[in-house]
Order: C-alpha cells, then structure tokens, then sequence
C-alpha cells in the first residue's frame, strides 16, 4: 500500500492485494468532488441538514468534497454523515497522506480520526465513523439517508461488495424517498440489481474513467435531468 499523487495533485492509495488505485489517476479530489458532490448538488440544495452515508470512507475524499460544495450552496447544508470503513490502516493514513497545501486544511479535522476517535462534530459537519465490515455493518444499519455514495473497489476485484441481496438491498432500505445513491460503476450486473430493487437509474459522466457511473433514486429521474440523459436512462433500463 504506498501513496501515488495523481493528475491534480491529491494523493491516493495504490493497494497492491486489489490491484487498485482507490481513486482515478485523473484526480482523487477532483474525481470525488464531480462523481459523487457535484451530482448530489440537487439533494443537497433541498434541505439543510443532509443525510450522508459515505463507504467505505477511505481518505474522506468524497466528504471532504462534499462539505466544499456546501459552502457554495445557499442554503450551506449541515452534512451528518455515517462512514463505513474495515481498514483501519486506511484511516491512520489520513494523518499522514502527503496532501498538497490547500488540501491540508481540508482534511485537518479528520485527523482525529487516525488516533481512534470516531466520531466528529464539527461546524459544518458530524461524522460518525463505524469500522467493521461492510458487509456486516449494512445490515445493522437502520437509517434514512439524503445521500449513499458507494465507492467500493471495482466489481472485477471484489465481487462480493456489489451484490444485490448483501449491499444493495440494504442500501436502497436505509435510503429515502428523495434521496440518491451514486456510485461511479457502471456494471450491468449492478444497475440491473438496482431495477430490481425497484429504484430508477441513470448514467452520469466517464470523468477519468472508460465507463460511465450511475445514479439511483426511489423517485423518477426524469425531471431532474436532460431529455438527453432521461433517454440513457431508458436504455439502461433494459439491461
């Protein structure tokens, strides 16, 4: 497990026993604040307090850009976010990634995280972080999220983590009625699970990727986006 710093400048994490950058080479920060803040922007202008489940956290990317994405916002939600992550490793990590100077200030309240402190509450944010496996976690959980980021390592490294009956069927319970769930995979497998479960999909951008990602709702997705993208999401609809 070493550091690579990517096309942006961010830091990841090159796991050797995945085979995995834990983000794409494009840009850690930049692929977590376009993949996953950017696209929730239309649940996170809806209320003030939001809901987040963010796993596995890894770094904190993916809230990190989030928060900076609420100070942008109007309405500047309160973000409470439940994070799971099984590799404690991972999180002491935080306290030492070679982040560039403006990311430092970003990530300095997550600090205290790496000294086994697992909960935060902060100005702008509460974290309350759970480390077990996920797979053990999910169906512990008894929640109703605002957001899911799902950023798993891929479906071809680690099967288990995109299953239908063991993460996704827990996912879609502990998420609300006008809530997203947004995962950067595209997998026909996965959006055909996610059908199943009776959520609505789309397609979101390739950003530093070959595929795609997908988003899901408990609602339709029609009205939030492009005709464009509304017509991608009737295909999708007959994997």
């Amino acid at each position: 497990m070493h550091y690579v710093i990517t096309q942006d400048g961010s830091p990841t994490i090159y796991d050797e026993n995945f085979k995995e950058h834990h983000h794409s080479l494009i840009g850690a920060y930049t692929e977590a604040f376009y993949k996953f803040a950017q696209l929730a922007s239309t649940v996170l202008r809806s209320k003030n307090t939001i809901k987040l489940l963010d796993l596995p956290f890894g770094l904190g990317y993916n809230l990190v850009a989030t928060l900076d994405l609420c100070q942008t916002l109007p309405n500047k939600p309160f973000i409470e976010c439940t994070a799971i992550e099984k590799d404690f490793e991972i999180i002491q990590k935080i306290a030492v990634c070679p982040f560039e100077e403006n990311l430092k200030n970003k990530f300095e309240p997550l600090k205290v995280l790496s000294c086994g402190q697992n909960q935060i509450h902060g100005k702008y944010f509460s974290l309350n972080l759970i480390i077990e496996d996920l797979l053990l976690a999910l169906p512990k959980l008894k929640d109703n999220f605002d957001l899911i980021y799902y950023d798993a390592f891929s479906p071809r490294s680690a099967p288990a983590l995109w299953s239908k009956d063991n993460v996704f069927k827990y996912l879609a319970e502990n998420l609300n009625e006008n809530g997203f769930l947004i995962t950067y995979t595209a997998s026909n497998k996965v959006r055909k699970g996610l059908l199943e479960l009776g959520l609505n999909i789309a397609p979101t951008s390739a950003l530093g990727r070959k595929m795609p990602g997908t988003i899901a709702s408990k609602q339709k997705l029609s009205n939030r986006f492009t005709e464009e993208t509304w017509q991608k999401i009737q295909k999708a609809q007959s994997y």
